[in-house]
């Protein structure tokens, strides 16, 4: 069963995945698991609630671990967003790459 999750999962977009009642209870799980407490906050003292769950190796690189509980982590939005700099620079738009090697050089458009 959840080897035919996996392979409707690579064909349909990862929109589909986060909107899928699978996803909604895991990350629900993950949450209460983790106490609804950032995890990455509460390494260093700070008591910050945890809105997202996080995919710690990237569910495009590794769609096997989608589901895993080992594979996510509860994280505040400002840990999440350090966790996915490439999301902000896209969300806002202010970015556009200057060589398609990846070598992270950046010119503001």
């Amino acid at each position: 069963m959840f080897r035919s999750f996996l392979i409707a999962m690579k064909e349909l977009n990862k929109d589909s995945f986060y909107k899928s009642m699978r996803w909604q209870r895991k990350r629900e799980a993950i949450l209460r698991r983790d106490g609804y407490m950032c995890q990455y906050c509460k390494r260093y003292g700070r008591t910050v609630s945890a809105t997202e769950v996080h995919h710690i190796k990237f569910l495009e690189d590794f769609p096997e671990l989608a589901l895993d509980n080992n594979n996510l982590v509860s994280l505040c939005s400002a840990c999440h967003r350090k966790q996915h700099p490439e999301k902000g620079r896209k969300a806002r738009g202010r970015y556009s790459a200057v060589s398609d090697r990846g070598g992270g050089d950046r010119k503001r458009v």
